[in-house]
């Protein structure tokens, strides 16, 4: 328990350790139990192989998936360590590993999501390549929502993804998605208004007419989950209209 609760403290936001916490929980609550209320079951003599051999394979297959689970973090580590040198060959390579020996855990699709979509937007790569990446923290967004759809920034990061891609393809379909992702962002996060802030920022580097629309209306947002939120009060007056507090 003290190893796990270090671990946590140096590895925030990876929780593929979880269930070893609890195994150890549910052994330490039971040694706290008077022996007095144990109670030895015998079982019949032809019982006693299947059970040991059940027991056996059960030992196993928990032993296996313990393994892909330490696995799957070491991948993680070392495409953390890839994208901090900036190597992102070996950034993809670790993450598809450890996302292959956990595919249901969400946290490494959205990290992986997250390494390219930060990298995409800080770039200077050519469109073809921004497009296949864009497309890769896509599909990674998607897979993450389907395991854990109650986590705003997906949706918000998925938005992003798709307003990037609209940049590079200007079809009206990625604008549509990303708008709809938006939407789904501020009503799981209904009261925090840095969600609608960024989502503003973010229409605001399009320069059309429906773009700065949208932008007014998530400002005005960010303003009725917080009053005198002076950033977005600052830019609806560069954009020339009133502010409003009224709660939407």
């Amino acid at each position: 328990l003290l190893v796990y609760l270090v671990q946590i403290f140096i590895n925030f936001g990876v929780i593929t350790t979880l269930t070893m916490f609890y195994l150890l929980l549910g052994i330490s609550l039971s040694l706290t139990q008077p022996y007095a209320t144990i109670q030895n079951i015998p079982f019949k003599k032809n019982l006693k192989y299947p059970l040991v051999t059940l027991l056996l394979f059960l030992v196993c297959i928990g032993g296996y998936a313990t393994f892909r689970e330490a696995r799957a973090e070491y991948y993680y580590k070392q495409a953390i360590i890839a994208n901090a040198k900036g190597d992102m060959r070996n950034v993809i390579v670790n993450f598809q590993k450890a996302i292959s020996d956990k595919p249901n855990e969400y946290a490494y699709h959205q990290a992986y999501a997250d390494v390219l979509l930060k990298n995409i937007l800080a770039s200077a790569a050519k469109p073809e390549a921004k497009e296949h990446f864009l497309k890769l923290a896509v599909i990674n967004y998607d897979q993450a929502i389907k395991i854990n759809p109650n986590h705003p920034n997906l949706f918000y990061n998925l938005g992003l993804a798709k307003l990037e891609l609209f940049k590079l393809q200007k079809h009206d379909i990625f604008y549509s998605n990303a708008a709809d992702h938006f939407t789904k962002t501020v009503e799981l996060a209904i009261n925090n208004p840095l969600y609608p802030y960024q989502i503003a920022k973010a229409y605001l580097q399009i320069d059309d007419p429906p773009s700065q629309k949208h932008a007014i209306i998530y400002l005005q947002k960010a303003l009725s989950i917080r009053p005198g939120f002076r950033d977005a009060e600052r830019i609806l007056e560069q954009l020339g209209v009133a502010s409003t507090t009224s709660k939407q």
